[in-house]
């Protein structure tokens, strides 16, 4: 089990000579393994750690879940039930308006209440 939390990805780096004899330098990750090297292109550490860890643990509650079963939100990891208790708090922000007719419901004019109870 390799927590993404705690993982730090080993980064090497490669010589490699082109075809006109110039030697470069590459940087890469190793794997936990280390039977696999990704060359550092497009990737950054984040995107390595996410891809060889196994679990994350939750930012909010602390508990250890598999990282296929996390969210992540204002750049946290977070579990299900923090999920959860996150959106029914946005849930329970968001404004109390009054109800004021006409209504328009799914391409539908609706005047009166007693048209919107025939609706419903």
């Amino acid at each position: 089990m390799i927590i993404y939390n705690d993982y730090e990805p080993k980064t090497i780096k490669l010589r490699a000579i082109t075809p006109k004899g110039k030697e470069i330098f590459v940087n890469a990750f190793l794997s936990p393994s280390e039977e696999e090297i990704i060359v550092d292109n497009e990737y950054n550490s984040k995107s390595v750690k996410y891809q060889f860890s196994t679990h994350i643990r939750c930012q909010m509650c602390g508990k250890l879940c598999d990282k296929h079963q996390t969210y992540y939100k204002d750049s946290i990891h977070i579990c299900y039930e923090c999920n959860k208790v996150l959106n029914y708090n946005n849930y329970l922000k968001l404004p109390v308006k009054k109800l004021e007719f006409p209504l328009f419901i799914n391409d539908k004019i609706i005047f009166e209440k007693e048209d919107l109870e025939d609706y419903i």
